[in-house]
């Protein structure tokens, strides 16, 4: 079996790393290596990291992003493989073993990620609707990592790590430049471990959103204007309902609103259909769609004061107070 090493990130994740390590120590396949990546805790986080006696490292460059603190701990790893971990995240006790198994059978693969459960997921719609955002993932070749994974460490090394500037959508950013390069990522249907959304009020739902909005318009000022409609979605979806209202009211008609409404339940229902046949249930195919719809006013929110901000390239993430 190759060496691996596993990077675990947080940012004040006292109530959850202990769990965390834990079901690191207790993976069937051991690491060769355990880093703790810390962006600047103001808790305990660092030791409980130090009580495990694994390596505490903290972001060279001072952002507060988890592609800056996954590059910290990987620069510290000398191993083939690599694990990405978030600290409010737990690691299934098969997965290393799974996981290395499947990489080792292509050298172009460069990373392998499996499913991961949401805890309490029962417990609110807001946890419901992350952990049914999982379902939509199809099992094979993917165009991006998700919520870490099984990396080559020499195909990460090609491409340069993570991109440190960005909020979120990191994994997104980095699945493309390793397709171009000329690897593959694949999605197994295998558990990776299972996370904990912590708080899950509708503020921090909002907020979520808004981070995500900043990233797309962070990507937008990387010149990575190639990801497309995901990064453009919620202000198209703002502005054709902004314009049917508008033109409502000016022209006096109900009919642009109503236009717009029916293309909306169009896409609707479309995805609705779609999800449906990912999970086999309609009541996590409603949540999961309505989830989709719900975020868009409050991203793009985000999108648009991140283009108006004037942060321009450098970046918001040392701004962000969490991974």
């Amino acid at each position: 079996m190759k060496s691996v090493a596993v990077v675990v990130i947080g940012l004040n994740e006292a109530e959850s790393l202990h769990t965390c390590l834990s079901s690191v120590f207790a993976s069937h396949v051991k690491p060769a290596r355990v880093v703790y990546s810390d962006a600047g805790s103001s808790d305990n986080s660092r030791d409980i990291a130090e009580s495990f006696c694994v390596e505490v490292v903290g972001s060279v460059s001072g952002r507060r992003s988890p592609g800056a603190a996954r590059n910290a701990g990987f620069e510290k790893c000398q191993e083939e493989y690599v694990m990405f971990l978030d600290g409010d995240m737990t690691l299934d006790a098969e997965w290393l073993g799974r996981g290395l198994a499947d990489i080792e059978r292509s050298s172009n693969l460069a990373c392998v990620f499996g499913r991961v459960c949401e805890v309490r997921s029962q417990t609110g719609l807001i946890r419901r609707a992350l952990s049914i955002d999982w379902t939509k993932r199809a099992v094979g070749e993917a165009k991006a990592p998700g919520s870490g994974g099984l990396f080559r460490a020499d195909a990460l090394r090609r491409v340069g790590g993570y991109e440190p500037r960005l909020l979120a959508a990191e994994e997104t950013e980095l699945g493309h430049r390793l397709r171009e390069a000329g690897f593959r990522i694949e999605c197994i249907d295998a558990s990776m471990g299972s996370h904990d959304l912590g708080p899950a009020g509708p503020g921090a739902y909002v907020r979520r959103a808004i981070r995500t909005g900043r990233s797309s318009a962070q990507l937008l000022k990387l010149d990575r204007v190639w990801l497309g409609w995901p990064i453009v979605r919620p202000l198209v979806y703002s502005c054709v309902l902004t314009a049917a209202v508008t033109g409502g009211l000016v022209s006096r008609s109900p009919l642009p609103p109503l236009v717009a409404l029916g293309g909306f339940c169009g896409l609707f229902l479309r995805q609705l259909t779609r999800l449906h046949r990912r999970t086999g249930c309609w009541s996590d195919a409603l949540i999961g769609t309505a989830n989709g719809y719900a975020v868009v006013l409050p991203e793009a929110y985000g999108f648009v004061s991140e283009l108006l901000s004037p942060s321009s390239r450098r970046g918001c993430a040392a701004r962000d107070g969490g991974l």
